[in-house]
C-alpha cells in the first residue's frame, strides 16, 4: 500500500465525516471512490497474495471451489485487491467483477492487465442490482460494507445451488475507551450518511444472510479477522 494511498484516504474520511454532520450537504459517493478503492484495494504482490492465502486457508471449501475454477463473483470488486490476487494465486479460475464507478473500473483494468489476469476476469461496469446471472457462480465475495440499505438484497440467484458466499466482518470489537467509543459513533454516523447499515459484529453479518436465504452459515475466524461463510440453498 503507497503511503499517497493512504493519506488521502485519511483526508477523504475527515470530508465524509464533515458531510455527515451536514446532512443538507449529502454524500457524494462518487467524489472519492477510487481514493476508498485504493485505500482498500491492496496490489496481488506475493505479501498480498500470502495474507488472502492465511485467510483461504481457514475457509477450506472456499478456497477448493477457488483453486478448481469458480467461478467467482466479486460484488463490488473497487480496483481488485481480493480478486486479482486470487486469479495470480490460482491459475484456473476465472471470475467476474461488479463496480459501479467509472474511474474505479479504469484503474482494476489496468491492474489486472499488470498482473496478466486480464483474459481470466470479466469487468462489469454496472450496478450489483442490474446484475441478471442466473445460478452461474461456485462462490462469491460480496463487499457488503459498500451496499446501502435499499441495495442490500440477497445475490442468491446468481450463486449455483450449494454456492458459497463469503462476506467479511469490518467492525473490530471496542473496548470501553473513550476513544473507541468516539471512533465507533463516527463510524455509525459515517455510515448513516451513507444509507449503509453499520454491521457491528459477525453475528449480525450471518444473521443477515440467514434471513437471505442462506444456509449453514458460520462465522469462521481467521487471521485476517472474522470471515462470514453461507451456502446457497438448493
Amino acid at each position: 500500500m503507497e503511503l499517497a494511498t493512504v493519506l488521502e484516504a485519511s483526508n477523504a474520511a475527515l470530508e465524509r465525516v464533515h458531510s455527515a454532520f451536514s446532512p443538507p450537504t449529502g454524500y457524494d459517493w462518487e467524489s472519492d471512490a477510487l481514493v476508498i478503492a485504493r485505500d482498500w484495494g491492496v496490489r496481488p504482490t506475493p505479501a498480498a497474495r500470502s495474507m488472502f492465502v492465511m485467510a483461504y486457508d481457514a475457509l477450506p471449501a472456499y478456497r477448493d471451489r477457488l483453486a478448481a475454477g469458480g467461478p467467482l463473483l466479486d460484488v463490488g470488486s473497487g480496483v481488485g485487491g481480493a480478486v486479482l490476487s486470487a486469479l495470480v494465486e490460482y491459475p484456473a479460475l476465472r471470475a467476474v467483477t461488479v463496480e459501479r464507478a467509472s474511474d474505479v473500473v479504469e484503474e482494476l483494468r489496468q491492474r489486472a492487465q499488470a498482473a496478466g489476469v486480464a483474459a481470466r476476469l470479466d469487468i462489469r461496469h454496472s450496478n450489483a442490482q442490474e446484475l441478471d446471472d442466473d445460478a452461474v457462480y461456485g462462490v462469491c465475495y460480496w463487499a457488503q460494507a459498500f451496499f446501502p440499505s435499499h441495495t442490500r438484497e440477497s445475490i442468491r440467484r446468481a450463486l449455483a445451488p450449494g454456492g458459497l458466499l463469503l462476506a467479511q466482518e469490518l467492525a473490530a470489537p471496542a473496548d470501553d475507551s473513550t476513544s473507541a467509543r468516539l471512533g465507533a459513533s463516527l463510524d455509525a454516523l459515517v455510515a448513516d450518511c451513507r444509507g449503509v447499515p453499520p454491521v457491528v459484529n459477525a453475528e449480525d453479518l450471518a444473521a443477515e444472510l440467514r434471513a437471505g436465504g442462506f444456509t449453514r452459515v458460520e462465522v469462521v475466524p481467521t487471521p485476517v479477522g472474522r470471515l462470514v461463510l453461507g451456502r446457497r440453498g438448493q
